[in-house]
């Protein structure tokens, strides 16, 4: 009897369970991108808790918001656009409905801002109610491990001095540290009475409290004086404020004492270590500091350098295109015999040539001397260029009466007056380009020489790291000899971390305190104490919700205001257009004014108050403290969306014009090719193989190579038959039939399972051919023509290139040509991932609906189509 043995497929299956992970998450990462109200397409967080199904809406159905309601009635009083054809009285009711949505718009902006100012005031009760004792003990349990991390540094300190012998001795530090934060408890507790009569003061001062060292100086000046002024009581406020500073000198003082002590320690027992470091790291800084001289060098240098190139550029372009000339001529003219180089007087024209050729024959070879050498213009052509030049010039000047004796002579006329004409061209940089030539040379051999420099510094400063690397690395006590330069800072922090938090400000100076790294060896991690900072975080958010708001309510009681006025003069105003466009209405203009100018300020401050409430809201373990949180953000975001210019797309329009174009396509793809592939199945006849061959071979070449000649064919077709022509949906139809090549043996191959005797005995009975194909295999061959239609459809439904060059006009785009509209990098959609990944969903929606719908099908005709009868 065979034994069974279970086979182990753990591996199989986690191999499978990533690659499906790995297929499914572009699914997954579009379908949470398409719901996020935050717009972020690559967020840390796949699933984030700011939901919302408004990118749907906004696609599918699309309802105007304020700014498109203030553009529809600038719209309508002058009888554009959508308007065009409106008259007066359809205009007025027009008019009516635009302004009741433009009241329902400030109506619920007003109702969101109540029911938004609840339950902020509610989060404030509930919280200094239900959670307030909550939180402190939960700062404190993060205190309490921040002072853990801190013991132990300084435990593991202490024991590196006592192993070299230094007795440190931080009582009278901790003890004057101790009372330092006992007397700013209770100081803050008699501030904390003037923070509703003085709040400006009592925050100024807060600040300065909870700071360490304490700036007392400048706060007495700004402040102090002051508030002594206005409020007399507050004289002896002050005056322990200031105390609190003489007794932040006198811990810096110890501090400073304690760090002398511990460093004259360090110094006699790592003497040689210490020099030896210093030595190199004084090297280290000298050669940084040379190599940030260099390249500042470096820089004005290059940018010389570029001044330069732009004018030898310009030469350049009166050079070298005449090179060829030059060269031609030349070879003519240096066949004049010397002999005729008899001196004579010369007329003006001829004076001056002579004149600018002295000066060319003299300044382009040394010019070319010096540029002969340097890539780029080796490269451009410029010093192979100035060498013909010169020696051409050269030649000329020398024997310049011979050439003028000359010139009229028919087989040197033509060369002497295009060298003539070359020579007038350059006359404005003869006298330059030498110059610039050595300003070059000599910028161009600096720069190297600062590259050299450069070169150098950094292999010495790489010399002098790695020999500061290796030094330390050999010192086993490098780190605590680096610790220890910073212990009293970690004295003060050890004892601040041992001090219990008592209320929402102390934790929010705490965790300031804590970030600053004023003790260099401890680096809190990312939202460590974002508890610490919950009610701060809280009241910002409130105070920038309220700062919004006040400027929304402005906003909305001037465009009220406006459109009062606009209402009583409506029947007037309406008819000033009427038939022409001459006037425009100030009251529409002063509306678009209000907005632009005003609402920008407002949406920054309302946007930061939902963000702020939106990471609290994640970050927040309280329930009903995040529920409501979520709330605000949630409302903030619809109040958003109905105030904010968007740049509305026919998308529904593009679905539809790719589902006629998918669908028609399709069915006359179906149609021709079951008809055409019947013959090459049932019938023999000349060319039968060859033309099999020819549709298989046409399928070979991509229909983007004869694009061009499909342009040009639609461009005469639609001069003659309009709806299959450019930028027509039966122009993209009639392209996309090209594919019934490859569906013909797609049929074809199917038809040849179907038995031959089916039709044999039909036309015993008296069947026609075209009998037995529609009655008898067009019916039988259902599951190829659902393959055909499925692929013809899906292909044609998301096929860009072609669509994107036939299609131009926005109304004609389909689905896929649209689709780009929302990443276009130049358009207003360049950042819209939600609207982008919704759109892309909802594209595939039809096929979807398309292959489930024919699934039965889809199986046996993919096999059965591929299989030679």
């Amino acid at each position: 009897m065979a034994r069974i043995v279970k086979k182990n497929y753990i591996l199989r299956h986690i191999i499978l369970i990533i690659i499906t992970i790995l297929v499914l998450f572009p699914l997954v990462w579009v379908v949470a991108t398409s719901i996020r109200r935050d717009n972020a397409a690559f967020s840390p967080k796949l699933f984030s808790s700011r939901v919302t199904l408004r990118n749907y809406q906004e696609l599918l159905f699309p309802q105007q918001n304020v700014p498109e309601v203030i553009k529809d009635f600038s719209d309508l009083s002058s009888y554009i656009g959508d308007y065009s054809d409106y008259t007066y009285e359809k205009a007025l009711k027009k008019s009516d409905e635009l302004s009741s949505d433009l009241r329902k718009y400030v109506t619920d902006s007003t109702n969101a801002f109540i029911d938004i100012e609840k339950i902020y005031t509610d989060i404030f009760d509930n919280f200094n109610k239900n959670y307030i004792n909550e939180l402190i003990s939960d700062v404190n349990v993060i205190r309490t491990k921040d002072s853990d991390i801190i013991a132990q540094d300084y435990t593991k300190i202490n024991s590196f001095f006592e192993q070299n012998g230094i007795k440190t001795d931080t009582g009278n530090l901790e003890k004057l540290i101790s009372d330092f934060l006992s007397k700013r408890s209770e100081i803050f507790s008699e501030l904390k009475n003037y923070e509703q009569s003085f709040p400006e003061y009592y925050s100024e001062t807060r600040d300065v409290l909870f700071s360490f060292p304490l700036k007392t100086t400048v706060w007495k000046i700004r402040v102090y004086n002051k508030w002594k002024r206005e409020e007399p009581n507050a004289d002896v406020l002050g005056q322990k404020v200031l105390e609190m500073g003489d007794l932040s000198k006198e811990i810096e003082n110890e501090m400073n004492s304690l760090d002398e002590f511990i460093s004259q320690g360090i110094s006699e027992k790592y003497a040689q270590f210490l020099d030896n470091k210093s030595t190199v790291e004084n090297v280290i800084e000298t050669v940084n500091n040379k190599i940030t001289e260099t390249n500042k060098t470096k820089e004005a240098l290059n940018k010389n350098l570029s001044d330069l190139n732009n004018k030898f550029s310009a030469i350049s372009d009166i050079y070298i295109p005449q090179k060829e000339r030059v060269i031609s001529a030349y070879n003519i003219i240096k066949k004049l015999s010397n002999e005729d180089n008899q001196i004579f007087k010369l007329d003006p024209d001829d004076e001056n040539i002579y004149q600018i050729l002295s000066v060319l024959s003299k300044e382009l070879k040394p010019a070319y001397d010096n540029i002969q050498s340097i890539d780029i213009f080796i490269n451009n052509g410029l010093a192979d260029t100035l060498k013909i030049y010169s020696e051409t010039f050269e030649y000329m000047y020398d024997n310049f009466y011979a050439i003028i004796k000359n010139k009229e002579k028919d087989e040197f006329a033509s060369s002497y007056q295009a060298l003539d004409s070359v020579i007038l061209k350059l006359e404005i940089t003869a006298n330059d380009i030498n110059l610039l030539s050595e300003q070059y040379v000599d910028v161009y051999e600096k720069i190297a020489k600062a590259d050299k420099d450069t070169e150098s510094l950094e292999e010495s400063l790489k010399n002098a790291q790695s020999e500061l690397q290796n030094m330390v690395s050999e010192n086993s006590d490098y780190e605590n000899i680096q610790e220890s330069e910073n212990f009293s800072k970690l004295v003060f922090v050890k004892s601040f971390t041992e001090n219990p938090i008592n209320n929402v400000d102390e934790a929010y100076y705490y965790s300031l305190f804590m970030s600053s790294k004023y003790y260099s060896g401890f680096s809190p991690e990312l939202k460590r104490y974002f508890l610490m900072e919950w009610y701060y975080d809280l009241v910002e958010s409130k105070a920038k919700y309220d700062s919004g708001r006040q400027k929304m309510e402005t906003l909305m009681g001037n465009l009220i205001n406006e459109l009062d006025k606009y209402e009583a003069n409506k029947d007037d105003l309406l008819k000033l257009n009427l038939g022409t466009n001459v006037a425009a209405i100030t009251i529409i203009e002063n509306m678009e004014d209000l907005y632009d100018k005003n609402y920008n300020s407002a949406k920054a401050d309302l946007a930061r108050a939902s963000r702020i409430v939106s990471d609290m809201s994640d970050n927040t373990k309280y329930g009903s403290l995040k529920r409501d949180l979520r709330k605000i953000d949630k409302d903030l975001y619809n109040f958003d969306e109905n105030w904010t210019k968007k740049i509305r797309k026919p998308f529904v329009r593009w679905i539809l014009n790719s589902l006629i174009i998918a669908i028609v396509s399709s069915v006359i793809t179906v149609f021709i090719t079951s008809i055409a592939a019947y013959p090459f199945s049932r019938m023999r006849f000349r060319g039968r193989k060859q033309g099999l061959l020819f549709l298989m071979l046409i399928q070979m070449f991509p229909a983007i190579m004869y694009m061009v000649a499909m342009y040009g064919l639609l461009k005469f077709i639609g001069t003659y038959v309009p709806f299959i022509g450019l930028d027509k949906l039966g122009g993209i139809i009639f392209i996309y039939l090209g594919g019934i090549a490859y569906n013909m043996w797609l049929f074809k191959g199917y038809y040849d399972t179907i038995p031959d005797t089916l039709e044999e005995a039909a036309m015993i009975d008296g069947a026609t051919r075209f009998q037995t194909f529609w009655m008898i295999v067009f019916p039988l061959s259902l599951p190829i023509i659902a393959v055909v239609i499925i692929l013809s459809f899906m292909s044609n439904f998301n096929e860009f290139v072609l669509a994107r060059i036939i299609l131009q006009s926005e109304q004609n785009f389909t689905y896929a040509v649209g689709l780009q509209q929302f990443s276009n990098a130049n358009g207003p959609f360049e950042t819209e991932w939600g609207l982008f990944t919704a759109a892309a969903l909802i594209g595939a929606v039809p096929m979807v609906i398309l292959f489930l719908s024919m699934q039965d099908w889809i199986v046996g005709g993919m096999t059965q189509g591929s299989v030679k009868g």
